[in-house]
């Protein structure tokens, strides 16, 4: 990421929008095809969200702004990430990889309806 901040400060681009926290949110992580149930599955995305700003945020923040490129987190609004956490698993879906297809269909349908 850091590459990438000097890349970004070389072409005169002072800000970006990073996508973290949308694999915290939406259980975007290949290994979430594994949990037991929803309810593991929900409980690890509110683990995953609570540890976010230690390790991620903190990191693109301090890559990007060691060029002085800010970096901003739409992912991480208040209003997103209240959205994602009350979408409780459907009952109908059983299977894990199901609801984490479901979760991330959402985000792609609502983006695709919002910036086209």
């Amino acid at each position: 990421m850091w590459l990438l901040g000097k890349a970004l400060k070389a072409r005169g681009i002072k800000m970006v929008l990073s996508g973290e926290g949308s694999d915290e949110l939406f259980a975007g992580y290949l290994y979430n095809l594994y949990c037991p149930n929803e309810t593991k599955m929900v409980q690890e995305c509110i683990l995953k969200m609570n540890q976010l700003h230690a390790y991620d945020c903190q990191r693109a923040n301090k890559s990007m702004g060691d060029w002085g490129v800010e970096t901003r987190v739409p992912f991480l609004d208040q209003d997103v990430v209240n959205f994602a956490m009350n979408l409780l698993p459907p009952v109908s879906i059983r299977h894990t990889s199901r609801w984490s297809k479901t979760r991330k269909m959402v985000v792609a349908r609502s983006l695709q309806r919002n910036c086209t």
